[in-house]
């Protein structure tokens, strides 16, 4: 099937685009204010080890850092990233401390 047949085909009657069953892709975006707080956060000797995991996350994901990368550089499931990511472009850096 060529690739014209295809892109029409994941059109409907209107010519809107259908969903494909492609999950959405979430962007993190810090502030400044945001970045200081998670680059501190990081830094503390008493910070729960899940909690800086998940600011390296916000951090990394930030930069554009592919989700692959930031697993295999944190050594965590692509999965935990993704979940993490969503939360953070969704809540923001409140949602650092959730469970």
């Amino acid at each position: 099937m060529t690739m014209a047949k295809q892109i029409s085909r994941a059109r409907d009657s209107e010519g809107t685009k259908k969903r494909t069953g492609r999950k959405p892709t979430y962007v993190v975006t810090l502030s400044d204010e945001d970045k200081e707080f998670l680059t501190s956060f990081i830094a503390k000797r008493n910070a729960p080890a899940a909690q800086v995991t998940r600011a390296k996350i916000a951090l990394l994901a930030n930069e554009h850092v592919r989700l692959c990368d930031i697993a295999d550089e944190l050594d965590i499931s692509t999965f935990t990233v993704q979940k993490w990511i969503k939360r953070f472009a969704l809540y923001g850096v409140g949602t650092l401390a959730d469970a």
